[in-house]
């Protein structure tokens, strides 16, 4: 089974620096992969915790492990959710009955 990854990165202000890290990392392992539309590394802002989580599909396991990230259930598509890094048609295939 493949496992989804998370990463908290820290309230709003502080999750800047990791989530730009993550988004410059992510580049050289995409292009390895052919560009795969199933690599992708997404965002949720929890308003109530004031916390950033990233969230490392599958195909980005490498990437994840590189940031510490846990396995995790594939998460929901809530507000404050979206691309970090990757293909905006992974959006569409992850998330296929979203708008």
């Amino acid at each position: 089974m493949s496992h989804w990854y998370s990463k908290e990165l820290g309230d709003g202000v502080s999750a800047f620096l990791p989530s730009q890290q993550i988004h410059e990392a992510f580049d050289p392992f995409f292009a390895a992969s052919g560009c795969s539309i199933e690599m992708a590394v997404f965002s949720h802002y929890d308003n109530e915790n004031n916390v950033v989580t990233a969230y490392f599909s599958p195909n980005a396991s490498v990437l994840a492990k590189l940031f510490d990230a846990v396995p995790c259930d594939k998460p929901k598509k809530v507000e404050s959710f979206g691309l970090l890094a990757g293909d905006a048609r992974c959006l569409k295939l992850f998330y296929p009955s979203s708008q």
